[in-house]
């Protein structure tokens, strides 16, 4: 970015400044700041730009991507309704207004005063848009929103961390409840929103809303994408996502704002898949252990050993705690058979799945995976015991995934803290990865969940140190964490909210570390999988409510069709 003159009027506008570059997350890779660190590379942009130049682009792009989405949607648009707030964001939405009346559109502005005196960007905004509009009272009862209107949402940005109040909290409301109402009758068309670089109530750092917040169809932000527009509510809030860097790139690696956190692209994640060739045999695929499996949860342990097939893995074994199992559904046991320490378990829908006595799997497998179904009992925290101390023994190279009741007895348990670091420290080239929700998260750092949920992306990091390990935290954007190497996950959706639903996530990174790839890979690539599993590929629709083996078949299904497509 060169350095410019500082210009007043939007004819002055450089070129350079008015070629938008919109990305959506997910086409290609990006870095993801909070707040705090959006401010260093604004501060920094304002040392080569003037910054009422950068509001100019930010509003003059907007309005354009504005236009060009309403002809994508083939909407029939009788007015622009644009709510700009008291700060810079209103700044922004007033360069929108005047633009789009510029360009001959019907534009209704509210301007919403604030407590304190705008900065000079905003009241130059709000004198260019008075030029041409005058701005509109939003009366008690609130303004009528038609079908034909889309509704510019410029009321609060990046820098709300509380419940919006008064008059911008009346409108958000009202906004809201209108199309809420319109979607409830059956006639075409509803009122749409753009949000300006977030939806307004939204905390852009955490993805939490404090109080009311604007639902959006579109969020069009700039520099560079926001944690919270992906994380917690904002998956909810923002609609379609596109970011526009305003020519910021060059700055995103300065000022110590070099992002540690990323959204990588589908491009990058297909890259990393596991390839197979015809010369391969089941031994190229590695070999996989499950222990878990108490009485009467039986089933845990089974979705992620089946998993672990499903993506690839060339053989699996279950060593399960139940020592016997009964006969229920589809399920069938070998008829009153005893082994000592072994369940006489036969899945006949899949038999390919081994039955081991925990010694044998310790000695057969490449890969354990520990915890589904395991439960929290003494017999359970001995077989944990028995695993770490057994393999640190050995000096086996073998890789370690700990899932639910294994995150939980290691959790309680400082002994079993000490006992899974002497075991790491005794294998050179192998890997242990965590795979927490928030609550097992906040039960490993001794805090609680709204700790975590504050900042996810710092709960990671801190886990991962901690223990020195890959770690998994799932939530609607899951973040990968090996060290400073951050991932925030872009794929899912609210059918993964099922029962058994992170077992078949363990089996999946199991296989992929069984079939060669490190375990930040493995664990990107398993999270990624397991969020495109519920939405719509090859023809078949996206799932809203699901069950865990629905989500492991379409798993399957999801790697079949990539790996297709690099074979062709």
């Amino acid at each position: 970015m060169s350095n410019i003159q500082a210009h007043r009027t939007l004819a002055d506008l450089p070129d350079t400044l008015r070629e938008a570059h919109w990305v959506k997350p997910g086409d290609q890779t990006l870095p993801v700041l909070d707040v705090v660190a959006i401010r260093r590379v604004e501060e920094s942009a304002f040392k080569q730009v003037d910054s009422f130049l950068l509001m100019q682009a930010a509003g003059l792009r907007s309005a354009q991507r504005i236009l060009d989405w309403v002809h994508a949607q083939r909407l029939t648009i009788a007015h622009f309704l644009v709510l700009a707030g008291p700060g810079n964001n209103g700044g922004d939405a007033c360069i929108v207004a005047h633009q789009l009346a510029v360009l001959g559109m019907h534009v209704q502005w509210v301007n919403c005063p604030g407590h304190s005196e705008p900065s000079a960007d905003r009241q130059a905004a709000e004198r260019l848009c008075i030029s041409l509009l005058e701005p509109t009272e939003w009366p008690e009862e609130g303004l009528p929103l038609t079908r034909d209107t889309v509704v510019i949402d410029g009321l609060l940005g990046i820098g709300c961390t509380r419940a919006p109040e008064g008059l911008i909290a009346r409108i958000i409301e009202s906004v809201n409840t209108q199309i809420n109402m319109q979607q409830g009758h059956h006639q075409p068309g509803r009122t749409r929103v753009v949000a300006l670089d977030c939806p307004s109530g939204l905390n852009c750092s955490t993805g939490q809303a404090p109080g009311v917040a604007m639902q959006a169809d579109l969020t069009l932000s700039y520099i560079a994408c926001k944690t919270g527009l992906l994380d917690e509510s904002g998956k909810d809030l923002c609609g379609d996502i596109e970011i526009d860097s305003l020519n910021c790139d060059d700055l995103l690696g300065q000022a110590h704002t070099a992002p540690a956190l990323w959204a990588h692209s589908d491009h990058h994640m297909r890259r990393q898949l596991p390839r197979r060739q015809h010369r391969h045999h089941k031994g190229s695929y590695g070999s996989v252990a499950v222990v878990g499996g108490q009485t009467g949860m039986v089933g845990a342990a089974l979705l992620t050993a089946r998993a672990a097939l499903a993506m690839g893995a060339g053989r699996v074994a279950m060593t399960l705690l139940a020592e016997h199992t009964q006969r229920s559904g589809p399920w069938a046991l070998m008829p009153d058979i005893e082994v000592p320490g072994q369940s006489c378990f036969l899945d006949p829908l899949w038999p390919e799945l081994m039955n081991k006595t925990l010694d044998d799997n310790l000695a057969f497998a490449q890969v354990l995976a520990v915890g589904p179904g395991l439960g929290t009992s003494a017999a359970s925290e001995a077989l944990l015991h028995q695993v770490l101390d057994t393999q640190a023994a050995r000096n086996s190279g073998q890789h370690l995934v700990l899932d639910a009741d294994a995150l939980n007895l290691l959790a309680k348990d400082t002994g079993l803290e000490q006992a899974l670091l002497h075991f790491q420290s005794s294998r050179a080239h192998a890997s242990t990865t965590l795979t927490p929700h928030p609550l097992e998260a906040a039960r490993l750092l001794a805090c609680s969940v709204q700790d975590i949920q504050a900042n996810r992306y710092a709960a990671t990091k801190a886990l991962s140190k901690r223990f020195q390990a890959t770690v998994i935290l799932k939530g609607p954007a899951t973040l990968v964490a090996s060290g400073e190497d951050v991932s925030i996950n872009l794929t899912g959706g609210p059918a993964l909210a099922t029962g058994g639903s992170g077992d078949v996530l363990t089996g999946a990174v199991a296989s992929f570390l069984a079939q060669g790839l490190d375990s930040h890979e493995a664990a990107q690539c398993a999270v990624w999988l397991h969020g495109l599993s519920v939405q719509p590929f090859e023809g078949m629709e996206p799932l809203v409510v699901s069950h865990a083996s629905q989500i492991s078949q379409r798993m399957q299904a999801q790697l079949n069709a990539l790996l297709r497509q690099h074979t062709r």
